[in-house]
């Protein structure tokens, strides 16, 4: 019985100050953005409607478990830089283990940051902050 106590011990101990629940929270938030994107950028090279409404739908969660609304809207932008930096890391280095030269590696690190700037800003960007703004407004009122 204790074989199954401990893992649970550490989870429980990984998540019993709110700071660490809300770090916790944000790394996983920015990798289901970061997931979510790469699979949208990587297939069809800009995301569609229903690629936004997913990511709006881990938005949505992420701060319903984060439930105040400050937290939410940190959180969603930190969650969202840390999954861009992801996506832009593996692009580039997909492209650098590619073996292309160097001087085609610089074009194509400027082109995806373009489309990874373009795909997110400015509208995107103020959605998923507006849905968990909305997340953490029904987790105020469900999840307390």
């Amino acid at each position: 019985m204790e074989e199954y106590d401990r893992p649970t011990q550490r989870v429980a101990r990984l998540v019993s100050t709110e700071r660490s629940r809300s770090i916790v929270i944000v790394i996983f938030w920015a990798g289901a953005i970061a997931a979510l994107l790469s699979r949208a950028m990587f297939s069809k090279t800009f995301p569609d409607n229903l690629d936004y409404a997913e990511i709006i739908a881990a938005c949505i969660v992420g701060g319903a478990l984060l439930e105040e609304i400050q937290s939410a809207i940190i959180g969603c932008l930190a969650a969202l830089a840390i999954g861009l930096t992801l996506v832009f890391v593996i692009a580039i280095g997909a492209v650098s283990v590619a073996g292309v030269p160097s001087s085609g590696a610089d074009v194509l690190q400027s082109i995806w940051i373009y489309i990874i700037f373009q795909s997110i800003f400015p509208f995107p960007l103020i959605e998923f902050v507006a849905a968990s703004m909305i997340g953490s407004l029904i987790g105020e009122r469900f999840l307390q």
